[in-house]
């Protein structure tokens, strides 16, 4: 058995600890510029760095729940603009139609009749219409449908004016439900219609006309709402952005200064196995076996 004297044995240790801070380091580095970054874990960091990191990283999730919550709101109000169009466009056709009708040469040739019961159901689809499972214009009750059968049940009172008697949702301020009174006309007039009344027609005409009136105010309500969201998300993305930027002149990679750190890191390891490779008969081969 060959003895080591303890000096030698101490060498050893010292050499193989250079060698192995000198390959940790190269390692890291290697890892650096492989992610991008100037550090991959926490501990890597100055406890300031660390702090403020963690707070920028918390403020861009929270920017990202924002603009998740400002998108849903924004296909929503596209859901219900919609809707209104295609209402808007039921009311539309249906003046058009009505003062066809009106004409006393070719009126009864006007399927009046028949169009306003299509229609009523047209109107049923739009006001029970969804997204992603909530009922868009039951105010918030969202989980039930919004009206009752509105195409064989007239909304229309004793008085004969038109009621919300077919609305199931509830009455929240500032938004536009089922039960709005240029719904509650439009269902009305399209009733009177469809009973072939033609003394009805001008009462139906001015209900319409009201109706029509009313929904392009509201459709110009949601463009404006439409249009601050999409501001909203543009602002909240523009902070991500910025805090992203902050966020990486504190882990961001100066490439060509890593690179040249790299390559000194190889070069001490290099050095440190040749300097030690004559006394400790030690090499980058044995060292890895």
């Amino acid at each position: 058995m060959t003895y080591i004297p303890s000096s030698t044995s101490s060498i050893n240790r010292r050499v193989i600890n250079n060698i192995q801070h000198a390959s940790n380091a190269m390692n890291k580095q290697y890892a650096n510029i492989s992610s991008g970054k100037s550090a991959n874990r926490w501990s890597d960091l100055e406890a300031y760095d660390s702090a403020a990191l963690q707070e920028l990283e918390a403020r861009i999730m929270s920017c990202s729940a924002e603009m998740n919550l400002y998108r849903a709101q924004e296909r929503k109000i596209e859901g219900i603009a919609r809707s209104m169009q295609n209402i808007n466009d039921i009311v539309s056709k249906t003046i058009y139609d009505t003062l066809q009708a009106k004409n006393p040469v070719f009126g009864k040739q006007v399927p009046l009749r028949i169009s306003s019961a299509q229609r009523l159901e047209a109107l049923q689809i739009e006001l029970s219409a969804s997204y992603e499972g909530d009922y868009l214009f039951g105010g918030f009750k969202t989980n039930t449908p919004p009206v009752s059968d509105i195409v064989n049940h007239s909304n229309l009172t004793r008085a004969g004016q038109p009621n919300n008697s077919y609305y199931l949702g509830d009455q929240p301020p500032d938004v536009i439900t089922a039960g709005a009174s240029m719904f509650q006309k439009t269902i009305a007039a399209l009733h009177l219609l469809k009973t072939g009344d033609n003394t009805q027609y001008d009462r139906a005409l001015e209900w319409l006309q009201q109706s029509g009136e009313e929904i392009i105010t509201e459709m110009t309500k949601l463009h404006s709402q439409s249009h601050n969201l999409k501001e909203q998300i543009r602002t909240t993305q523009d902070l991500q952005d910025h805090l992203g930027e902050e966020k990486y002149k504190i882990i961001g990679l100066d490439l060509p200064t890593a690179m040249i750190e790299l390559e000194n890191q190889v070069n001490t390891l290099n050095a440190t196995f040749m300097a030690t490779a004559h006394t400790q008969q030690l090499s980058l081969v044995n060292y890895l076996k």
